[in-house]
């Protein structure tokens, strides 16, 4: 059998539905749009893009026993990603509208990926990184069974990134930052509307090495354990009517995969920022050629 991934990302494998719509959306009538799909769930793509980088990748993970699941599950193998998934329930779905200027909401129905309630024999063997979102670890069975990873992991001296996933999950801020530092990761992902929700810059979490704050297309800030805070450098793109969908996880994944390669810090964010812009671009001309 062939080796499980030096990095594994643990959470969620659902097929995004993508409207784009050119003006805003006629409460009651129609709206005319541009409707795709593909695959998505934050931890899928950071196995997706880090696995096109090369790097030696497992996702993790409970997708539904259906043709939808099946298909997500080869886009994943065909990327190279080593998959450890449960075939239960239903494929999650969820629904991105991207208005005219860009902006990103989310109508989410996460499926059967959140009752992961046991991790596949054998899928940390040889683990060197393992990275969860927040949505593995707020609720329901996936949350136990992340921590379970996240335990064996470090028990073999593997690292831990965690992104915060999303503002909606971070309401209770006080209970949220305590949980996350109870895990010390290594690494702690957000984008700046998180940071900011948990003061992450004036007030960095203990117990976590470095807080990267990604910014869209400006440069991430990077925060280590004393609050002494460096900017990277972005990689400049020009993308007109920039859905940026998956652009942060595509930045996990080169900056995990520049560390595992033994990178700085400050070169890892350049990865993660050439990653995100690759992504970006290869996405806009799929889309809007």
């Amino acid at each position: 059998m062939a080796p499980w991934g030096v990095l594994c990302s643990l959470g969620d494998l659902v097929e995004d539905i993508v409207v784009y719509t050119a003006t805003t959306i006629a409460r009651g009538t129609d709206t005319p749009a541009s409707v795709r799909r593909r695959q998505g769930g934050s931890a899928a793509n950071v196995a997706k893009h880090a696995a096109l980088l090369g790097t030696s990748t497992t996702f993790i993970g409970q997708v539904g026993n259906d043709p939808t699941g099946a298909a997500l599950v080869a886009v994943l193998v065909q990327a190279g990603v080593r998959v450890a998934a449960i075939s239960r329930g239903q494929t999650g779905t969820i629904v991105v509208l991207v208005s005219p200027d860009g902006e990103r909401s989310f109508i989410t129905d996460r499926g059967s990926a959140p009752d992961l309630g046991a991790l596949p024999d054998g899928c940390l063997d040889g683990v060197k990184y393992v990275h969860v979102p927040w949505y593995s670890l707020a609720a329901g069975p996936i949350a136990h069974t992340a921590r379970q990873a996240i335990h064996e992991a470090r028990s073999v001296g593997a690292g831990l990134s965690i992104d915060t996933s999303s503002v909606s999950l971070l309401r209770d801020v006080a209970a949220n930052r305590r949980a996350i530092t109870e895990l010390e990761p290594d690494i702690l992902f957000a984008n700046a509307a998180e940071a900011a929700h948990l003061n992450l810059l004036s007030e960095p979490l203990a117990g976590v090495r470095l807080t990267v704050i990604k910014r869209g297309a400006d440069a991430a800030i990077l925060v280590d354990r004393k609050g002494r805070t460096v900017a990277s450098h972005a990689t400049a793109i020009d993308i007109p009517r920039l859905d940026s969908t998956g652009a942060g996880d595509a930045f996990a994944a080169g900056f995990l995969a520049a560390i595992l390669h033994g990178d700085s810090d400050l070169a890892a964010a350049a990865a993660g920022h050439d990653c995100a812009a690759g992504h970006l671009i290869a996405q806009h001309n799929q889309y809007h050629p």
